[in-house]
């Protein structure tokens, strides 16, 4: 692995559950930990259009 390659680990896969769905989220597994991945990519990506 090249040392001038900038990288970040994120532990995406939590455990996060709802018992009760409330808005966007159904009962169950929340998705929480790829939905802030989601966004925050979606926060630094360029249009390509």
């Amino acid at each position: 692995m090249s040392r001038d390659v900038a990288w970040a680990h994120m532990d995406i896969a939590g455990t996060v559950w709802s018992d009760k769905g409330h808005g966007d989220n159904p009962a169950g597994a929340t998705g929480y930990g790829v939905r802030t991945l989601v966004e925050w990519v979606s926060s630094h990506a360029t249009d390509p259009m």
